[in-house]
């Protein structure tokens, strides 16, 4: 908390000096200082901490924010509930699962998929985070026609930046003279785009079928 709380902190602190020497934290190797404004940053030993368990709750926290984000977008009221599909990579599918309670409580929604090969309704909205396809059925909560002009508009867009993208990718003097990491990196943001761009085009697709 400090220096937020510095009166709050610094009385606690004087307290905890009281008892120095009865405590057994690793970082209390040397005098207590003073005050906590002159002291040290704890530096806890590295086995405690738990890397898997904190790229979970990163994976975790990414995810409802994605939920909560499509939400917000689409002005879904607070209590009501969305089915939501999950798509992870293989290699995060088990990590997710015990995570499915938290996630429907945290972004009220239901998880009604939750595998790499889980099928999403038609027409939902998709939003990627933590390397996961995320779908949000929200047939009955959104104005189709609304949804259709947005997607066409965000195509619009995804065209000129690959466009754009393309044309530097086959200027022969860019790739000849740009350093290789600049133009890898620019491979690599041409695929996203263009991966996104398959992407709203499926959905958009779904959409302008169910107006049929």
């Amino acid at each position: 908390l400090h220096p937020i709380m510095p009166f709050v902190t610094e009385e606690i602190w004087q307290n905890l000096a009281q008892d120095h020497g009865h405590r057994s934290y690793p970082w209390d190797t040397k005098a207590i200082s003073p005050s906590i404004m002159v002291a040290a940053w704890p530096q806890p030993p590295e086995n405690w901490q738990d890397s898997a368990t904190e790229k979970q709750f990163q994976t975790f926290l990414e995810i409802v924010g994605a939920i909560r984000e499509i939400r917000s977008r689409q002005n879904v009221p607070p209590r009501k509930s969305v089915d939501v599909t999950v798509c992870p990579p293989t290699n995060k599918q088990a990590m997710l699962i015990p995570m499915k309670a938290a996630i429907e409580a945290m972004a009220v929604c239901r998880v009604v998929g939750l595998a790499s090969d889980a099928h999403a309704a038609p027409g939902s909205a998709e939003i990627s985070a933590a390397d996961c396809d995320i779908f949000i059925d929200l047939a009955d909560l959104i104005d189709i026609d609304a949804e259709i002009i947005r997607l066409q508009r965000e195509l619009d867009k995804l065209d000129k930046v690959i466009k754009v993208k393309q044309g530097k990718l086959t200027n022969e003097k860019f790739v000849s003279h740009a350093p290789p990491a600049i133009v890898e990196k620019e491979r690599q943001q041409l695929a996203e785009f263009e991966e996104t761009r398959t992407k709203q085009a499926v959905i958009l697709a779904d959409l302008q079928a169910r107006k049929l």
